[in-house]
């Protein structure tokens, strides 16, 4: 019979421990990510202290403060573990060619499939959003901003001589 009366007991204090929150980033882990990444939002950092790395979001309009929403034309150089984006009237986009390094994202609606566009360079046009504030974004955070092409407008292949 005693055994009948600790049973509910502990199912309590198993339900309240289930429930309850445990941060999965600490609060100094946190405080770091944060100055490291300027214009990164109380939510999304939120989002990491429970969920953890997990929940970063594929895009940064959905962590990081965005300047309004503007029409871009220029260059983008698709390539691998590359998506630089070089405002008009650029003639060419190379990380040595381009005065801001500029990270380009698709929101998923912006009309483009990656399969339809292998690497090389493209003439683009789009209505998309900027981080607000210079920080590391793209691959391995080595580009000073992000752009979100909300809609895409035209896409263009461009011909490219050889190297060398």
């Amino acid at each position: 019979m005693r055994c009948i009366s600790i049973l509910p007991g502990c199912a309590i204090l198993l339900a309240l421990a289930c429930t309850s929150k445990v941060p999965q980033i600490s609060e100094g882990e946190l405080a770091e990510i944060k100055a490291s990444n300027p214009g990164m939002t109380d939510s999304c950092l939120d989002k990491l202290r429970w969920a953890g790395f997990g929940a970063m979001p594929r895009t940064a309009d959905q962590c990081y403060e965005m300047g309004p929403r503007q029409r871009y034309s220029g260059l983008w150089r698709r390539e691998f573990e590359n998506s630089r984006f070089c405002a008009a009237p650029a003639s060419t986009c190379r990380e040595d060619t381009s005065a801001a390094s500029i990270w380009l994202e698709f929101s998923d609606g912006a009309g483009r499939k990656t399969p339809d566009h292998p690497d090389g360079l493209y003439d683009i046009d789009f209505v998309g959003r900027q981080t607000a504030m210079k920080g590391r974004h793209g691959h391995l955070g080595m580009f000073d901003h992000e752009i979100v092409v909300e809609r895409l407008t035209k896409i263009e292949k461009r011909k490219e001589p050889p190297p060398g």
